[in-house]
């Protein structure tokens, strides 16, 4: 498939591709157009990329497979070379891969969408639904040290040295110490998908109707307010720490970058629609459409690199490893692409939809699916 080409505007520099869809231009219009309700998905870090090892395998066989929770939705993440699965009935498991088996298990309050986080010592979890917790945990001991009405979270709170910042599907903003202790609390009166974006002191929060909002961190007042006019937001944000600027993909098929004065600094176009946030790999950007299109895309010199299409609804991140791309789909579809090329190295279907973004441990795959599996996946012919 050749590449569209981009076209450069002014005063911003727009890239539109040449091509066209119907987008939703309504919260009504584009909740009919979508098989399920959009969720939030994880903040896109920027993946280093390891020197391609030539050539890439071109099948995969299975590893793993292991009963687990039903409703996978929040990411796996790596937790002491085990892996930490959060569901959204409510329970979370750590798997050991020598067995495998659970090693712990505990049931909560709430379901889990938003990815957990590990660091040193903690674990904090972002419960879900009606009387959502955030819940801080002993990293060895896994005891709750604490728990703090954060309200319904759809993505992981923005954590610090000092601090953590919430933000609820209902706009409510939040900071808590360490301690668990609430520092502040704003409401913004408006239905929030995405998480925040810290730059230099500010909480850039996009609304999902597209309104941005600059939140000082410090004490919680709304500095300032805009519509940009770019559309509804249900993706989390790329942050760029070195520029302090946040990149917003939206689901009028728009990428726009900001700063914490909230100035639009540079916006690009696509025929798609966005309800995961950009990926950063390699210096460019991973875009992962909900009609199936992917897109490897370079925004310092706004030109795409390559684009796929793939029959399937997209509405996980992706996991980039060793040079591979794996995403899931709705379907319950794992593919694995190149990342050099875009094109489809191997693809297995699974038992229920993959909303949960998959882990990787080189070439080796995980993903959780909405059925309740925990599946493995290793290249063909590999030693364990």
């Amino acid at each position: 498939m050749s590449n569209p080409r981009p076209i450069l505007l002014a005063p911003l520099v727009t890239v539109a591709v040449v091509a066209t869809m119907t987008v939703p231009t309504s919260p009504a219009a584009a909740q009919e157009s979508l098989p399920i309700p959009p969720q939030a998905v994880e903040s896109a870090p920027t993946i280093a990329i390891v020197p391609r090892r030539s050539p890439l395998p071109s099948a995969w066989s299975e590893s793993l497979r292991m009963e687990i929770s039903r409703g996978g939705s929040a990411p796996l993440v790596w937790f002491d070379s085990r892996i930490l699965v959060a569901s959204l009935d409510r329970n979370v498991h750590l798997v050991s891969l020598d067995g495998p088996v659970v090693v712990w298990k505990e049931n909560y309050r709430g379901g889990f969408e938003a990815e957990p986080v590990v660091t040193e010592d903690r674990i904090y979890l972002s419960e879900t639904r009606r009387g959502a917790r955030l819940l801080a945990l002993d990293r060895i001991s896994h005891r709750t040290l604490w728990t703090a009405d954060a309200g319904d979270l759809m993505s992981p709170p923005v954590v610090t040295d000092e601090r953590l910042y919430t933000v609820s599907s209902i706009g409510e903003v939040k900071a808590f110490d360490r301690g668990g202790v609430q520092q502040w609390s704003t409401e913004l009166g408006t239905r929030v998908q995405a998480g925040p974006a810290l730059l230099d002191g500010t909480l850039v929060i996009a609304a999902s109707d597209g309104h941005l909002y600059a939140v000082d961190a410090g004490n919680g007042t709304v500095r300032d307010s805009t519509d940009p006019g770019v559309g509804f937001v249900w993706g989390n944000p790329l942050v760029r720490p070195g520029l302090g600027t946040a990149v917003f993909a939206t689901l009028d098929g728009l990428l726009v970058e900001v700063g914490s004065d909230l100035e639009v600094i540079q916006q690009r176009s696509f025929p798609s629609r966005f309800m995961v946030g950009p990926e950063e790999v390699g210096g460019d950007l991973l875009l992962i459409a909900h009609e199936g299109t992917v897109w490897r895309y370079d925004w310092t010199g706004a030109s795409v690199v390559w684009h796929r299409e793939l029959p399937a609804i997209l509405r996980s991140q992706p996991r980039v490893s060793s040079e591979v791309v794996a995403l899931g789909s709705l379907e319950g579809t794992l593919y694995l692409l190149d990342l050099a090329t875009g094109d489809t190295l191997w693809e297995t279907r699974l038992d229920g939809a993959i909303t949960s973004r998959p882990l990787a441990r080189e070439l080796e795959f995980f993903v959780f699916t909405e059925g309740g599996t925990l599946y493995g996946f290793r290249p063909a012919g590999s030693a364990r």
